[in-house]
């Protein structure tokens, strides 16, 4: 890209409301006229023309990525078309990203509901297991450890069941 900063302030010059009178216009047009060359102007028109190819580039690239049909000859037309379409996308996207939050929800609710329904298990569980081991030491089936005997299997086992379902077991 050129700068075209003496360009535009010799252009700014020529606008009426900054000449005072017919001569200053025309001194400032003779100005601006001396710049503009052959030259100037063919650089204007390139430069807007590679403008012009990066842009329909960069539409017909939008219309790839959204899945959006890029005319190429009517693509300046096409471009409110573009933006809805894209607007359109994006209220689709918040749309689901909405239901997934609600889901998130749904499914934190019942995690925290199983959570307090695991916890309330776990306590009677362990009502149960201090319940047996009562049971066992009044009716001596305890061994020289404290623990149950092995004389006692079903009990034994379901002593392994509670301490397994509460993660009290033993871990290999």
């Amino acid at each position: 890209m050129t700068d075209h900063t003496e360009l535009k302030r010799l252009l700014d010059a020529c606008r009426a409301e900054n000449c005072n009178g017919s001569s200053e216009f025309g001194k400032a047009v003779g100005e601006l006229f001396d710049v503009c060359t052959v030259e100037t102007i063919a650089d204007l028109v390139a430069e807007n023309e590679r403008l012009d190819a990066s842009f329909k580039n960069f539409h017909r690239s939008l219309c790839a990525r959204f899945g959006y049909y890029h005319d190429d000859i009517d693509w300046q037309r096409d471009q409110v078309s573009l933006e809805e379409h894209l607007a359109t996308q994006f209220d689709h996207v918040s749309a689901e990203a909405g239901a997934l939050r609600s889901q998130m929800e749904v499914v934190q609710r019942g995690a925290g509901q199983l959570k307090a329904e695991n916890e309330s298990m776990a306590a009677v569980l362990a009502g149960c297991r201090e319940f047996i081991m009562s049971d066992a030491k009044v009716r001596h089936m305890l061994d020289e450890t404290g623990e149950v005997s092995p004389l006692f299997p079903r009990r034994k086992a379901i002593l392994a069941s509670i301490d397994a379902a509460t993660g009290k077991g033993e871990q290999a």
